[in-house]
């Protein structure tokens, strides 16, 4: 039992938030991630994160783009996987450690995240995505991040991983 409360007392706490983008007549793109929250252990790795995308009316539109802010000395990235709707009309990606972005600009406005990973779709008929991909729920499954926890992440430290979205055309963000 003392050993796990070590462990548990080394966790370090991963909130994520969501970065959306609106539209000026109601028409919406936005991103949500499954798990919202997780907690983990210190030396944890594989840290997965489903993101989805929905959009107001399952409309079809040019496509999408999504920044990923996250604070490296908590997270390290490993990878980004595109959903095969996004695959599709896949126009980059930031899909290994070798292609992380330094956020020195501090693009999403947080001086506590370091680094960004990309992905963005484009499909100029502005057919994205394919009208019978939509599950019922209406959150397509878009891509999928994965973190393992950093060797200098601190201990019981809540750290957190943004979303910012470059919307289509007719879609503001």
């Amino acid at each position: 039992m003392t050993d796990y409360l070590g462990w548990l007392k080394k966790g370090v706490a991963v909130s994520v938030l969501v970065g959306f983008a609106q539209a000026s007549v109601a028409a919406e793109q936005t991103i949500t991630t499954d798990p919202v929250n997780t907690d983990v252990k210190a030396g944890e790795t594989g840290i997965v994160l489903n993101l989805n995308y929905s959009a107001t009316d399952n409309a079809q539109t040019s496509g999408v783009g999504v920044r990923i802010f996250f604070d490296s000395s908590q997270l390290d990235f490993v990878s980004l996987t595109a959903g095969e709707q996004a695959g599709g009309s896949l126009a980059s990606i930031t899909d290994t450690p070798d292609k992380i972005q330094s956020d020195s600009d501090d693009l999403d406005g947080d001086p506590k995240t370091d680094k960004l990973a990309n992905i963005a779709v484009l499909d100029i008929s502005s057919k994205f995505p394919d009208e019978d991909a939509w599950p019922e729920d209406g959150a397509l499954p878009f891509a999928t991040v994965t973190f393992d926890l950093a060797d200098t992440a601190q201990e019981d430290t809540i750290t957190t991983i943004n979303y910012v979205l470059e919307g289509a055309a007719g879609f503001d963000t």
